[in-house]
């Protein structure tokens, strides 16, 4: 899916787009982000887009109706000066017809393509 990112200072907010490709609502439970080089330090986790304030809904925002679209954010404290070589995937767990499983979601292979101040952008 989509991918999102936010900064403020040092925080970086990650984010992914994830769509539930079944015939009934999913709700997500968790996210845990894998970040292979130790550039980051996991802060908070929400769901919703980046820098996207949560409107009142008549379904919570872990929950993903059928064939329609959800996002979570990670924001991190970034540690190196630069964060662009950093990996950063995520596992998702999730409950769907009352069964509980983990989709392992490949998220950036690195952060060259986001935006961060005082870095360059990979082009």
């Amino acid at each position: 899916g989509a991918q999102c990112s936010a900064q403020d200072g040092s925080l970086l907010q990650l984010g992914l787009e994830v769509t539930n490709q079944t015939t009934r609502q999913a709700e997500l439970r968790w996210v845990r982000a894998i970040t292979p080089l130790h550039g980051l330090r996991v802060i908070t986790q929400s769901w919703g887009a980046c820098d996207q304030i949560s409107a009142p809904d008549s379904l919570p925002a872990n929950v993903v109706p059928a064939r329609a679209s959800g996002w979570f954010t990670v924001t991190f404290q970034v540690l190196v000066r630069c964060p662009q070589a950093l990996p950063v995937r995520f596992d998702v767990g999730y409950e769907w017809q009352g069964q509980r499983g983990i989709v392992h979601l490949p998220g950036f292979s690195d952060l060259g393509q986001v935006p961060y101040r005082g870095c360059q952008t990979a082009s």
